[in-house]
């Protein structure tokens, strides 16, 4: 143990520059070359560690470096000792003016002339080495409050740079990790930068209590549990910039989250998350995980994590994770004055300039509801279904997602699916807005602002990176809102073409026979394969939810033609017009459903409705004898023109023991009665 509790403890290796970047060729098992996008100052005798380029985050290359030599045109080219088991990708994968997705593999130099390490016998065996710990038990007084309250930095500090730390953390103890700020207060004195932490027992960095710390350009690989940990939620401030994370590996030493790791586990979202990448975990990329007030010995009410703003999260890449690339979990509801809630003062929070593939189940995801039990601290997956308030990803960067082994798949409610972007619970208590236009509220929604979501790029589907899972069903965009608040604007699908692949799904944590909701869709673009006839959107149940076309670019130019006249927009389209199940309320003068019409929309039991009819959610429940309807269906129907139009509504214990549905509202008259085979 290296510990520092009064003073400074520097040290400072010979330089490898950088400590990271990409290949520049994609390589195949058997070569013995990389080409590297950068020159580097690595040296013969260096070990290097190459990032998977597949679904799984074990398939990586490390090996020793024999030879390096800078190309004439820029970037480095490496000869390695021995070759290599795997494909990796070096290529920037570019989907026509819709833009590109970095899929270049990363590789890490693991080498550096200053090392602490546990030795390679008993360390080994018991899991058990070298740990460098900080704690300042003066300065550290606000280490469970707020970063305003530090009136000065830390006596102790730590300054690691250059520096290589291997065979270190000691499984089953907390706080005993390879790098760890303890209960440390302002840590603006301190920094751990260009270094790396490989093979490691428990994490690599870990802060707790812990405020204004940089953690920049660090490379992380092979190591058990939350590898880049901001621990109980109080931490402030701190800077996570430019670090790779490689392998991280479940643990079953520590808390129980870390039987689902991420790479990086936030928080607190009051810190800076920049330009990291989070490069193969056997569950998640990153983690925002936040709760009401900090726990542990950082507890304080004068902290409020889940209402906290984003300080910052952008250019942040994930890949090669079982399950999701970006987690926002349980629940995140961002005010601007975030421990006085009763205020009702939301302010959105960006998730920005985020590339996420290959990721197992989903790019990311805001946020999972799970069954059983309530919202559990530290638990895992055990807490109860989770929302989020005012969250958007703008300007995200989504392919190849969702085809992980059946490993990666965390059903939840039984349908839930793989793809590229889900949002799902958004919560917002504002008014309604319009049916149509309105651009200025859906700048104040949640939802997705600006995206390429790609189903499967053709540069993904080299050797062992190509491997993909045919049977599973994979979505674009999945969406769920409480409020019908939510937007999905400039998103352009790519290749979503039927088949496995629709574009939409709407109510995407619903359980059986819930839904109904609106999210609000603008400015889309189909394009690539089957761009032609794209699959727009599929449904598991009729009601289960609407999509609206604020402008016209949803539904498209089919539509117009087919419905036309008045409804038409100036520019194509229907402005206004909705997307919904198919069902028999529906008016075929209203709504089309035929596959002649829209091949893509109805392949999935879609219809389009004409521009002005708003659809409304409808709940029934707290009917009685409910010991004797609720096996029953109940019949909704309505007489137009002398014909019936009737649909039949299963009873769902999910909707309050009752029933959901949605009409089309406007002086229009519905007569409510249940398939009973005698009078109710």
């Amino acid at each position: 143990v290296l510990a520092v509790r009064d003073g400074a403890v520097d040290l400072h290796g010979s330089a490898r520059e950088p400590t990271w970047t990409r290949l520049d060729r994609t390589v195949h098992p058997g070569d013995t070359e990389l080409e590297l996008a950068d020159r580097v100052s690595w040296r013969p005798g260096d070990r290097v560690v190459v990032a998977s380029s597949s679904f799984l985050a074990h398939e990586v290359d490390e090996a020793r470096v024999t030879r390096v030599e800078a190309l004439p045109a820029g970037g480095s080219r490496v000869t390695l000792a021995t070759p290599l088991r795997y494909t990796h990708l070096g290529v920037v994968a570019q989907f026509g003016d819709a833009g590109s997705v970095d899929m270049r593999a990363e590789v890490g130099v693991l080498t550096r002339n200053v090392l602490l390490q546990g030795d390679a016998g008993h360390s080994e065996a018991q899991q058990y080495g070298a740990h460098v710990l900080v704690h300042d038990p003066v300065g550290g007084a606000c280490s469970n409050r707020p970063a305003s309250d530090c009136a000065a930095p830390s006596a102790a500090a730590l300054r690691m740079r250059h520096v290589e730390m291997r065979r270190c953390g000691q499984a089953f103890r907390l706080g005993r990790y390879c790098i760890h700020f303890h209960m440390h207060g302002d840590a603006s004195a301190s920094y751990v930068a260009s270094s790396v932490v490989h093979g490691s027992f428990n994490r690599a960095v870990a802060l707790h209590g812990t405020h204004r710390c940089q953690i920049t350009r660090n490379v992380a690989y092979d190591v058990k549990g939350h590898t880049f940990f901001v621990e109980d939620g109080v931490e402030m401030e701190n800077v996570f910039e430019g670090n790779l994370g490689i392998l991280t590996r479940k643990s079953h030493s520590l808390l129980n989250t870390d039987t689902t790791p991420a790479t990086f586990w936030i928080t607190n979202p009051d810190n800076v998350v920049r330009d990291n990448v989070a490069a193969g975990s056997e569950a998640y990329g990153f983690w925002y995980r936040l709760l009401e007030h900090p726990e542990g010995a950082a507890h304080t009410e004068a902290v409020c994590p889940k209402r906290t703003p984003l300080r910052e999260f952008s250019g942040n890449s994930a890949h090669s994770n079982l399950r999701y690339g970006l987690r926002i979990f349980e629940e995140y509801y961002p005010e601007e004055t975030p421990c006085k809630s009763w205020q009702g003062s939301p302010i959105q929070a960006e998730f920005a300039n985020f590339t996420a593939y290959k990721n197992g189940m989903k790019g990311a995801i805001a946020t999972q509801g799970v069954t059983g039990g309530r919202a559990a601290h530290k638990t895992g997956d055990r807490g109860c279904a989770a929302q989020v308030g005012e969250v958007v990803f703008r300007d995200f960067r989504v392919a190849d997602c969702g085809a992980g082994p059946a490993a990666s798949a965390a059903k939840v409610n039984g349908k839930d699916h793989g793809g590229g972007l889900e949002m799902t619970w958004v919560v917002d208590g504002r008014a309604r807005s319009p049916h149509a236009g309105a651009p200025a509220l859906m700048d104040a929604m949640a939802g997705i602002d600006r995206a390429l979501v790609v189903a499967r790029s053709e540069e993904g589907r080299e050797g062992t990176a190509g491997a993909w899972n045919t049977g599973r069903g994979l979505r674009g965009v999945i969406t769920q809102t409480k409020s019908s608040r939510m937007k999905v604007r400039g998103v352009t699908f790519w290749g979503w073409s039927g088949g496995q692949f629709f574009a939409l799904e709407a109510c995407g944590k619903c359980k059986f026979r819930q839904g109904g909701f609106t999210t609000h869709v603008a400015h889309t673009r189909f394009a690539g394969p089957g761009s032609d006839q794209p699959a727009i959107a599929t449904w598991s149940w009729s009601h289960q939810g609407i999509l609206l076309d604020m402008d016209g670019s949803l539904v498209g130019d089919q539509a117009c033609a087919r419905l036309g006249g008045a409804w038409c927009g100036t520019e194509g389209g229907l402005p206004g017009a909705t997307l919904v199940a198919a069902h028999g309320l529906l008016l075929p003068e209203e709504c089309d459903d035929t596959d002649t019409a829209f091949p893509g929309a109805a392949a999935g039991g879609s219809a389009v409705c004409r521009p002005g009819l708003v659809h409304r959610r409808v709940m029934i429940n707290g009917h009685k004898p409910s010991s004797v309807i609720k096996f029953y269906n109940l019949n909704v129907s309505r007489w137009q023109d002398g014909a019936l139009r009737m649909d039949s509504i299963p009873f769902s214990k999910y909707n309050d023991q009752g029933y959901q549905f949605t009409v089309v509202a406007g002086g229009r008259d519905y007569e409510l009665s249940w398939a009973t085979p005698y009078r109710v």
